[in-house]
């Protein structure tokens, strides 16, 4: 689960030895240019603790907090070339995974608003913004979408001709301020944004077997690669939570990057 894995990082003794292998992997980039990956949680309760009350949800959500920071700095710390976003709460198609290819990254999430939606208008009063910006690995992107298409279901996605900035919300914006913020300089290598599609939601039987090879095959692809790469997948990770009533908090990061439905039945992903 998500919350396993990020307080399995938060064990003692156990990120030193993850930092072990990220520092071999540098040593060795010729090797593995997959250098690391993580689960990253997309929720704001994980984001931001303090939107809750209850003591056991508070404790929960600070266990998955603490993790999530770990989670970030490992990623972070193993200085990618790109980083490779899975999201489930990105643009969707019916089946295909959708490959960003928008030059420029752009979105805001509002921390607070999930809480809302799942315990009413009145919850929680603590609402502010979070914003990131990114750029997009065109020639990643494309690699991938060249290699995986021969046999799996994936797509590129653009939108106004490439001209406006993809939108980035909370399944990415959130996930990824983990790693920006535990960055030097609070910003983000070039990202390739890969987005699941709706058949994952009633169709996760059907479509499971494709996903899971479609998974092994881009691990295959990046190892493959020149660059050096992080696959961050963002999920929610959501045990019972009641909201907390508190006043609104400073945006906890920005962060800007500077450097260079009608199903369609298939047989190779489902």
């Amino acid at each position: 689960s998500v919350a396993g894995a990020t307080q399995l990082l938060a064990l003692p003794g156990y990120t030193p030895a993850l930092r072990c292998c990220v520092s071999a992997l540098n040593r060795h980039r010729f090797v593995m240019p997959l250098v690391a990956a993580a689960v990253l949680p997309h929720g704001d309760f994980a984001f931001d603790p303090s939107l809750l009350s209850n003591p056991t949800s508070r404790a929960a959500a600070d266990g998955l907090h603490r993790g999530s920071l770990l989670a970030g700095r490992l990623l972070a710390d193993a200085a990618p070339d790109a980083i490779v976003l899975t999201t489930p709460h990105g643009l969707q198609t019916s089946w295909d995974v959708g490959i960003y290819q928008n030059a420029a990254l752009q979105g805001v999430a509002t921390v607070g608003r999930d809480l809302q939606e799942s315990f009413g208008p009145a919850s929680p009063r603590k609402l502010y913004p979070v914003s990131l910006d990114g750029q997009t690995d065109a020639g990643l992107a494309q690699q991938i979408m060249d290699v995986l298409s021969a046999r799996h279901n994936v797509t590129l996605q653009r939108g106004w001709n490439g001209v406006l900035p993809m939108p980035l919300h909370w399944g990415e914006v959130l996930a990824l301020s983990y790693v920006a913020n535990a960055s030097a300089a609070h910003c983000l290598p070039p990202l390739v944004t890969l987005g699941l599609p709706l058949s994952r939601y009633n169709l996760s039987s059907a479509v499971a077997t494709g996903f899971l090879q479609l998974g092994r095959d881009l691990g295959r692809l990046l190892e493959a690669s020149s660059k050096r790469a992080t696959s961050p997948a963002s999920s929610r990770a959501r045990p019972f939570l009641e909201p907390a009533f508190s006043e609104p908090s400073r945006n906890l990061s920005l962060c800007e990057h500077r450097s260079p439905s009608s199903p369609r039945p298939t047989s190779r992903t489902r």
